[in-house]
């Protein structure tokens, strides 16, 4: 079929043309809903993210587990992996906060958008997929 208007060389964009595909990086959900913290009252303990509580594939975000009152108490974090088994307890006093000590953990985006996330018991670290909510309790 012929253009009914001439095809100048200059503005012919089917030669040569290419198409640009940029993709987005996934990015995992937001880990706030696989943490159990409402057994206390408002500002008895902090859930704090670092950076956020999102994170593209690939990265790891720090969870600190931090206890507001009273403050000589420290914290303790239960996990509940989607593999199944024992609850798995951290409760290493890891980090010590003005008048307090609080628990640290670290969460890997995976490539199926699930968070893995690493904890270190009694016994050694402890890693695997928590993909359940409320499945990580932070308490005091």
């Amino acid at each position: 079929m012929e253009s009914c208007l001439p095809t100048i060389p200059s503005d012919d964009l089917t030669e040569g043309a290419t198409t640009t595909l940029t993709t987005a990086t996934p990015i995992c959900p937001s880990a706030v809903p696989l943490f159990f913290t409402g057994i206390f009252a408002p500002g008895d303990q902090i859930v704090d993210f670092i950076p956020a509580a999102t994170a593209p594939v690939g990265s790891t975000i720090t969870v600190n587990c931090v206890s507001g009152a009273p403050p000589t108490l420290g914290t303790v974090i239960f996990v509940n992996y989607d593999s199944g088994g024992p609850v798995q307890v951290q409760n290493l006093d890891h980090f010590p906060f003005p008048g307090d000590f609080f628990e640290q953990i670290f969460m890997t985006c995976t490539p199926s958008l699930l968070w893995d996330v690493s904890i270190r018991t009694s016994s050694g670290p402890v890693s695997g997929i928590v993909s359940q909510p409320k499945a990580i309790k932070c308490i005091i």
